[in-house]
């Protein structure tokens, strides 16, 4: 039997890395947004070391499918930083809020972007959470012109409103 090494191994008291690093400004074409039809719930995801992401499931019940039916892409990097004090909870986009969005977005806009709040912002007490607005610019290229929708993705559980 060959032995196993333990090389790879942290120990109780070694120090371990959390987590950390800048948000980004995430995107998708307004096609695929407007292709959701139910209340969304955003997870967070890691593409790579230096990328968190989102994936939204959609559903009118609490049963979702394996593969998420959105994904969203990598755009800008913005200089808001998460690691520690950050929550990293499921944002959720509410059937209303997304029939608002795709009655902004008819056929003037490219893309739909999730801008980040700075989760450390005191009012936003270490949430990451995201305004949505549209744009046709290139998300990618910094600076971008976009239109708000007022409409902010909802960290669940949610925060308090006053």
């Amino acid at each position: 039997m060959k032995k196993k090494s333990n090389a790879g191994l942290k120990t109780p008291g070694s120090k371990i890395a959390v987590i950390d690093g800048f948000l980004s400004v995430l995107y998708t074409d307004s096609g695929t947004f407007k292709s959701l039809t139910k209340r969304t719930v955003f997870r967070f995801y890691t593409e790579h070391p230096d990328l968190l992401t989102l994936h939204g499931w959609s559903s009118d019940s609490d049963i979702y499918h394996d593969d998420p039916n959105i994904k969203l892409n990598e755009g800008s990097l913005t200089n808001f930083q998460y690691g520690n004090k950050t929550y990293f909870g499921n944002l959720v986009l509410k059937i209303n809020d997304l029939k608002k969005i795709k009655r902004q977005i008819k056929t003037d806009f490219k893309s739909v972007l999730f801008v980040p709040l700075d989760p450390q912002a005191t009012d936003q007490g270490g949430q990451i959470t995201y305004d949505i607005q549209l744009t046709n610019d290139d998300p990618l290229i910094v600076p971008f012109s976009s239109t708000p929708t007022g409409v902010s993705l909802n960290p669940s559980p949610p925060r308090n409103s006053g």
